[in-house]
């Protein structure tokens, strides 16, 4: 099994222009070491926090350096989004943040956990991981496992709107609506009472062009990919999206439609395929997604 990682975002989510002053520091030739508490006007556990979030975000290189899809989403001038005004933004980076397995928690929930139980406490998906972390035959202290676990729930869900616009404003995910807290009393229910789900949707705000590029980027995946790859396989777009099959299969015809000369979708006796005919530019069709 692979190093499962816990804990270094100093029990901070998150914030909405934290990947983007992190980037600026970097590109301005900077480093997160001393001085960047002045350059980033916050605190020194803040700074650390910034650093640890672009790590699992995937936007640095082995080097510690903004990667090439930094550029292509955050740099000013010529970045798509630099200030993640558009929710394709926020899909790219969860996508991203999952797959890139630097905070474990994430590629754990949202490919294997959600599968076993869609509906969950806190302390289901403590068992869990720490179960995970066993097999694994690491040691992880259960204190940074349950942090974990406040820190990706704050990341996700809608901010408490008792607590001010700041707060709002500091929550980076939840407008994906990709984790549901339930029960009657939802908003009031704390701690242990507190219930979750994160149920297969059909995504609509979900631009296909954002699960296109995704594909592409897949490594695992040849020309000609089956539909159940696409829905359920490990850091898929269906897994990672929490996409119902209906939406995966609206995406899909969607791609088509626009660019029929390049994919087309078979179904040969209940056997569905994607397939490309020719190479298309994932980062142009993202482009124009942007451009409109």
């Amino acid at each position: 099994m692979e190093a499962m990682y816990f804990t270094g975002h100093e029990t901070f989510h998150c914030r909405n222009y934290w990947l983007k002053k992190g980037l600026d520091l970097l590109w301005g030739g900077k480093r997160f070491d001393e001085e960047a508490v002045v350059e980033l006007g916050v605190g020194k556990n803040m700074v650390s926090a910034i650093r640890f979030w672009l790590k699992a975000f995937d936007l640095l290189d082995a080097d510690e350096k903004p990667n090439s899809f930094a550029e292509l989403l955050f740099r000013d001038g010529s970045g798509l989004d630099p200030y993640l005004e558009d929710p394709a933004s926020l899909w790219l980076l969860h996508y991203r943040l999952v797959t890139a397995k630097r905070s474990s928690i994430y590629h754990f929930v949202f490919n294997f956990f959600r599968k076993q139980r869609i509906e969950f406490r806190e302390e289901h998906l403590r068992a869990y991981l720490e179960r995970q972390v066993e097999e694994s035959g690491q040691f992880i202290h259960s204190s940074s496992i349950r942090k974990d676990i406040s820190v990706f729930l704050r990341n996700y869900l809608p901010p408490n709107p008792s607590k001010g616009i700041e707060e709002g404003f500091s929550r980076m995910l939840y407008e994906l609506e990709l984790i549901e807290q339930i029960g009657k009393e939802a908003e009031a229910s704390k701690g242990k009472d507190r219930r979750f789900k994160i149920e297969n949707k059909v995504r609509r705000d979900l631009p296909y062009q954002v699960l296109l590029y995704c594909i592409v980027e897949n490594p695992n995946y040849s020309t000609s990919i089956n539909f159940k790859q696409l829905s359920s396989d490990v850091d898929s777009v269906g897994s990672v999206f929490a996409l119902s099959d209906a939406g995966l299969l609206g995406k899909i015809e969607e791609l088509i439609q626009d660019y029929p000369k390049h994919a087309v979708f078979t179904d040969d006796g209940g056997v569905r395929v994607l397939q490309f005919r020719k190479p298309i530019d994932h980062k142009g069709v993202l482009k124009l997604y942007y451009d409109k």
